[in-house]
């Protein structure tokens, strides 16, 4: 298995020696219709229920923190992710409880959650390194084997970390930072195809581990439409005192080293 990148030939890594990532929000403004995508990093949970329904209390606040709160204590103790939340809340009629769960008479509830700002560089999976080329309109491609795909991580990450060392913290985030005090997260696996939109009513069955699962990859998450490009995505994302720090700019430019190059391409 190949791990590939269309580009133009003008913006080829032989050529350049760099890549450019690009924000969530990028994806979500970009007019440049192939690679636009509007709900990138976000999940809309819409809870829909009309006959008494016994509804675990943990789940439930999973989803809807911060926006509402269903009970407290230990037992009813949301798993938290980093990012957005909003929830909009019709009617709710809570008929029973107990520490676990809650008797839902009546709910209907909308909530939106958004991943936080990462940077996001997009490649593909194929079998011969060739197989993804008509799913863009680009006239070139690079591509490193699966097996070196921790490996790029890495470099994306050091190179990130050697930009934010700057002075001017490379212009991408507020200089004032102190680049000691930075951690970079990096993520990396093959785009979930799947429908952002999650319907649930008094007829599913939510595992608290598949609802923990969609919220960990929001940021992973595309609709079907998009399964033909075959995605393997690679995330970064700052932190400062357990706090995302914000990109100042919505595309980065990171320099790949000589010793990357050599080890790859050799």
């Amino acid at each position: 298995m190949f791990i590939t990148k269309q580009c133009y030939k003008k913006d080829h890594i032989f050529l350049r020696e760099t890549v450019k990532l690009a924000t969530l929000s990028h994806y979500r403004d970009t007019e440049i219709l192939q690679i636009a995508d509007r709900d990138e990093g976000r999940l809309a949970f819409k809870i829909s229920i009309e006959v008494p329904t016994w509804v675990e209390r943990r789940w439930l606040n999973t989803i809807a923190y911060p926006s509402m709160e269903f009970g407290k204590g230990v037992e009813a103790q949301p798993v938290r992710f980093p990012g957005k939340g909003n929830g909009y809340a019709d009617k709710v009629i809570q008929l029973d409880g107990t520490k676990t769960h809650v008797q839902l008479a009546h709910a209907s509830i909308r909530i939106e959650r958004e991943a936080p700002d990462s940077l996001i560089f997009c490649m593909s999976m194929d079998k011969t390194g060739e197989d993804a080329l008509g799913s863009f309109d680009y006239d070139a491609r690079w591509f490193f084997y699966e097996e070196e795909r921790e490996a790029f991580a890495y470099e994306l990450g050091n190179s990130l970390k050697n930009l934010i060392s700057k002075p001017n913290r490379g212009g991408i985030i507020p200089p004032e930072l102190n680049p000691d005090e930075l951690t970079i997260y990096c993520r990396h696996r093959p785009v979930i195809y799947a429908d952002r939109n999650i319907i649930i009513n008094g007829s599913n069955d939510i595992d608290l581990n598949i609802l923990i699962s969609q919220m960990d990859f929001m940021s992973f998450i595309k609709p079907s439409v998009f399964s033909a490009e075959q995605e393997y995505r690679y995330m970064l994302v700052l932190y400062h005192n357990g706090q995302v720090v914000p990109f100042l700019t919505d595309q980065v430019i990171l320099g790949i080293s000589e010793e990357w190059f050599s080890k790859i391409f050799s």
